[in-house]
């Protein structure tokens, strides 16, 4: 049974050590700079702007989510990268290390830590964007949309890069390989995914605007790209509990956590293949259609 006491306490030894983490400190004062400056230059109505940038209620929402996804892809990898290497280290955790915590509730404790300092930053950024966008911009304002897209755009996104960077730290105990190794796959993510939706961990080409008139442009395309990678994340992260180190409560745990981790990956991978498949039949249907005008051309 799960203790909330026990996660609650590695819970707040990590974010006592995280914050003291110069890297986050780092990004977070840079983030804060850079996204403030990017709305303020861009969307701001205190300097000529492209109306493109300002038509929807979604334009300052959806790009503050778009630029702290891209942050936050980095960040995370830094972050964890430091976590599975200070654990080789003693610090602050040796003092909860040696405790009888089950290591589900630990290593809750420690995913936890490290989304409440993560999400924390970005509440603050967006924080930013609204501010510059409620005060200093003519775009339409509807406040549920920041919400909307913390929900459905930068959770997926932040659990799917959690849950790749420790299931690949957790596996690979090396100190150089998951670097090059995640690393590796941030540039194809940032080079290589976009034109594939299936892949695109950004969504650079879903239909994500929202209209005031019309609504969302895609809403049941986007949500279920964006729920695939959410079921993926989580199953990497399910499954990177059985590599933890510690002496497990019962060894049988680790297969069921393996088990769980890869039938929640492979859940994920087919719901994000559903939207590829209407488009692939899509494009056999027209197909049919070209060969059939093609055999029979107009008289005319």
């Amino acid at each position: 049974m799960i203790n909330f006491r026990d996660i609650m306490l590695v819970t707040r030894y990590e974010i006592k050590i995280g914050r003291r983490n110069w890297i986050y400190n780092i990004f977070f004062v840079l983030a804060v700079l850079f996204i403030g400056y990017y709305h303020f230059y861009l969307q701001s109505n205190l300097k000529p702007f492209n109306i493109k940038m300002v038509a929807l209620p979604s334009s300052f929402p959806l790009m503050n989510a778009y630029l702290f996804n891209f942050w936050l892809s980095l960040l995370v990898v830094f972050i964890v990268l430091e976590l599975f290497g200070r654990e080789r280290e003693k610090d602050t955790l040796e003092t909860v290390m040696v405790r009888s915590f089950d290591n589900r509730d630990y290593f809750i404790g420690k995913i936890g830590g490290i989304t409440v300092l993560l999400m924390g930053m970005n509440l603050i950024v967006m924080g930013v964007a609204f501010f510059i966008h409620l005060f200093a911009s003519d775009s339409p304002f509807d406040l549920r949309l920041y919400f909307f897209y913390f929900f459905s755009f930068t959770i997926p996104a932040f659990v799917f890069m959690l849950g790749i960077c420790v299931w690949v730290c957790a596996v690979f105990r090396n100190r150089y390989f998951p670097v090059l190794f995640l690393f590796g796959l941030l540039y194809l993510f940032f080079v290589y995914a976009k034109p594939v939706e299936f892949l695109d961990l950004y969504g650079r080409m879903l239909p994500n605007g929202f209209s005031g008139i019309t609504g969302h442009f895609d809403l049941w395309k986007y949500l279920v790209q964006r729920f695939s990678f959410l079921l993926v994340g989580t199953g990497a992260l399910v499954s990177a509990v059985g590599f933890i180190k510690r002496l497990p409560n019962r060894q049988s745990r680790k297969i069921r956590f393996h088990l769980s981790g890869l039938v929640l990956v492979l859940c994920g991978l087919g719901i994000g293949y559903i939207p590829v498949y209407g488009v692939k039949k899509e494009k056999e249907i027209r197909e049919i259609y070209r060969q059939t005008y093609l055999k029979y051309p107009s008289s005319a």
